[in-house]
């Protein structure tokens, strides 16, 4: 069983903003073994899974699920306000000895938008496993502990479809503008697109909530998040709305509708809120302090931004250019409906789930530079394939990093260097995503001499690195065929790289001979990792994969719309 729950583990990037994992064992009764917020890296995640100790009881998997329930509320790291999908994976082995309560307990975790993954092996009850997870699909069953080793290709899969964004339950606010900057036609096809929205979700006391105000010179209350759960009330109420005209105070306006995002008005703390402002952004009064004031209790604030833009104020509202939908002519606007929708369920391309305490400048973003140092003893005049037979695989291998999740996937920069031994260089490409054609030219370059591993050689990355990359994570992956300088040098050389803001330095060796000498100069690679790198590893493509991978779990990131957070 840990064997499997390690592999979901190293299949994702954890991070305090991306995956976050929890653990609860239970037989007579449950235990809280680690909260989602317990861990914010990889390896603290598989170090605690190494420490279970499985209990050997009886089996009340109605209790667990009862119990599991409060462990995706906000106090244990959970994340459902941000729309960040929840899973929990039950593993059980025998029938519950409590399968009344299985039914209750699932619909439970289900009208709480829980995703429940049922895993059986050996004695496990079917009907039980189907009772909990409510559909086949999410079922799975292995006849011993031995297949559920190999089982989690099947689970990830599943994982994978569930953590695609979903706009199943949300607080959704419209604030119109009705002023004298927008006029009584264009205000009409204003109406009629809000009006589209709405039909576009799922209205229902557990679904989707709308509310809505207006506003001019001054704001106005139209109906809140708790008045209305059917979608025809809700479009017939918009389409009945009138027009005023006058001033345009936006900031006024912003600071009176976060009253909608309160209980007495029918927000749910449980899950996200959005608030949608459609307006040209020219206010007659200061906006700043209303839109920094929403986005600090965490309500996402989107801006339809039509007619004569005034981005500045906008941005000002929603702290976040992707989070400005500019339409122009408001005519145009019925063709921007799956654009808005698509921002409301944090499922645009260029309009990621942000976490509010991260800084929306902050970008994920990776760059590999590959070095060689070829000695000796081998002849030259042979192409660089030959050299590094796997270092096609290798490279087409971290030309993305994406974990299980599916849409948080990293398309890294790569960078080549072929370094003579003063720190000059003899064959040098520029940090850039993927190209066959760049690859290609590098594994046919003729090797003519000998280059060395020494001081210039690091030199010579860490200035590539300060000068070429502003990449939040940078790695230096360097195949060599052993030291050619002063450990002591090549390893003050090393921290040089570390201080400078390099995230890890991989040393895989051509030799094996060499390989255990060369992890000295090594950083970055946690102290889970005690195997040296060598291009003989069989599964050394995935490896490096995984070091990257690791490090850029442990850097902080900004998009984390699809963040699963399993138990």
């Amino acid at each position: 069983m840990q064997t499997f729950m390690e592999s979901i583990v190293n299949q994702t990037i954890v991070s305090r903003n991306s995956t976050r994992f929890g653990a609860i064992l239970y037989s007579d009764d449950p235990e809280n073994k680690f909260s989602l917020n317990y861990f914010n890296s990889r390896g603290e995640v598989l170090n605690a899974i190494k420490a279970l100790v499985p209990p050997s009881k009886n089996t009340y998997t109605g209790k667990a699920l009862k119990y599991a329930l409060q462990f995706f509320n906000e106090e244990h790291g959970g994340r459902r306000r941000l729309n960040v999908p929840q899973i929990l994976m039950v593993i059980t082995d025998g029938e519950a000895q409590d399968h009344y309560q299985l039914e209750g307990h699932s619909n439970q975790l289900r009208a709480k938008n829980i995703t429940v993954l049922s895993i059986g092996v050996q004695n496990a009850n079917i009907d039980e496993l189907l009772i909990m997870a409510g559909s086949n699909e999410r079922v799975f069953f292995v006849e011993d502990f031995k297949k559920l080793e190999t089982l989690h290709k099947n689970v990830s899969g599943v994982i994978c479809n569930t953590t695609k964004p979903s706009c199943e339950q949300m607080d959704v606010v419209f604030l119109l503008d009705r002023s004298g900057s927008i006029n009584t036609s264009n205000y009409q096809i204003m109406k009629n697109f809000t009006a589209e929205v709405v039909n576009s979700f799922k209205v229902a006391e557990n679904l989707v909530h709308f509310g809505l105000a207006q506003f001019s010179e001054d704001p106005k209350d139209e109906f809140y998040l708790n008045q209305h759960y059917n979608q025809k009330d809700i479009v017939d109420k918009i389409l009945q709305l009138s027009y005023m005209g006058g001033g345009t105070k936006l900031g006024k306006a912003l600071h009176f509708v976060k009253k909608y995002f309160s209980p007495l008005s029918g927000s749910r703390s449980d899950v996200p809120q959005t608030l949608v402002v459609f307006s040209d952004g020219d206010s007659q009064d200061d906006v700043e302090d209303a839109g920094d004031d929403l986005r600090r209790s965490r309500i996402d604030v989107l801006a339809v931004a039509i007619g004569n833009v005034y981005d500045v104020q906008l941005l000002q509202i929603t702290g976040d250019p992707r989070k400005i939908i500019n339409v122009g002519n408001v005519e145009d606007l019925p063709g921007f409906k799956k654009k808005v929708v698509d921002a409301i369920c944090k499922k645009s391309d260029d309009d990621p789930d942000v976490d509010p305490d991260v800084d929306p400048d902050t970008n994920c973003t990776i760059d590999i530079a590959i070095g060689f140092d070829i000695s000796g003893g081998r002849a030259f005049s042979v192409p660089l394939f030959r050299l590094v037979s796997p270092l096609q695989e290798i490279v087409r291998s971290v030309s993305t990093v994406s974990d299980l999740c599916c849409s948080a996937s990293v398309q890294t920069r790569i960078s080549f260097s072929i370094i003579d031994v003063d720190g000059s260089s003899l064959y040098v490409t520029d940090f850039e995503t993927y190209n066959e054609d760049v690859l290609r030219k590098v594994l046919d370059f003729s090797w003519s001499q000998a280059t060395f591993f020494n001081s210039a050689l690091l030199k010579y990355f860490n200035v590539k690195f300060k000068s070429k990359s502003t990449a939040k994570v940078k790695i230096l992956v360097i195949f060599s065929d052993g030291l050619d300088d002063n450990v002591l040098k090549l390893k003050q050389e090393s921290e040089l790289l570390r201080t400078s803001g390099v995230s890890a330095l991989l040393m895989v060796s051509l030799e094996d001979t060499h390989a255990s000498e060369l992890q000295t100069v090594e950083f970055g690679r946690g102290h889970n990792y005690q195997v040296p790198l060598s291009i003989s590893l069989p599964s050394i493509s995935s490896t490096i994969l995984q070091h990257i991978v690791s490090d850029h779990a442990e850097r902080p990131q900004s998009s984390s719309r699809a963040a699963a957070e399993p138990f």
